[in-house]
């Protein structure tokens, strides 16, 4: 896989004859409050934003928006037209989206709504939180009911 995309990347990007596979396919997810998650990465850059539509407490816009490595011959970058999708269609419709890659968004896309039909059928007032794997959740929740709480 490294190298399938040193290869692709070598015909307008940099050089990654030099970077180490794990370099190459790992990726580091980076959460910034309230609303965004950068996937930083050599080879599969991508940033999620993600906000409420509107006051419904029930729906959300998502953006995926992936990066691509400027190209390093001086060729003039544009910026890409945005591709709006509605809730029913699929990742793998979108023009020049590789078709494994769109099936890997459909389930991420799926597993949020999912979650949130899971979350609405509950019985209890709130999640059940585990001490360690879920400490990023419990910190987001405290913190936006901090903001929440302030009179702005």
């Amino acid at each position: 896989m490294a190298q399938h995309f040193r290869d692709s990347v070598a015909k307008n990007g940099p050089d990654l004859s030099q970077v180490s596979d794990s370099e190459i396919v790992d990726s580091i997810a980076y959460f910034v409050f309230p609303n965004q998650q950068f996937f930083s990465g050599v080879s599969f850059p991508i940033v999620y934003h993600f906000r409420p539509l509107g006051m419904a407490h029930d729906r959300a816009l998502f953006d995926l928006i992936l990066l691509k490595p400027r190209p390093t011959d001086g060729t003039e970058v544009f910026p890409a037209e945005p591709v709006y999708l509605k809730v029913e269609e699929s990742y793998t419709t979108v023009p020049g989206m590789d078709p494994y890659v769109g099936h890997v968004f459909d389930q991420d896309t799926g597993n949020m709504q999912a979650a949130q039909e899971g979350a609405m059928t509950a019985k209890k007032g709130g999640a059940t939180l585990a001490n360690y794997q879920e400490i990023r959740i419990r910190h987001f929740h405290r913190t936006l009911s901090k903001y929440l709480a302030q009179k702005l």
